[in-house]
């Protein structure tokens, strides 16, 4: 895995083969879960749902937020 220290406050974690964005973790605060890109999740192994949604403004529309979690138009307040 390579990790990227993004502002000081933000690290992005990335494949190392491929770089792919996997998650990215909040440094600054305790307790803000990891932001996990979807596409790194295989169905329901992972047994959690998302608690937040980000950038749901600029989504695309033909894609469905299903139930459960809070939605931001942009990064919600830390």
């Amino acid at each position: 895995m390579a990790t990227h220290n993004i502002s000081g406050t933000y690290v992005r974690h990335h494949c190392s083969k491929c770089h792919t964005f996997l998650y990215g973790q909040v440094t600054v605060a305790q307790g803000i879960p990891p932001y996990i890109a979807c596409a790194a999740i295989d169905g329901d192994s992972v047994g959690n749902r998302p608690v937040e949604h980000l950038f749901v403004r600029s989504k695309v529309s033909w894609h469905e937020i299903g139930e459960g979690g809070n939605r931001h138009d942009t990064y919600p307040p830390m």
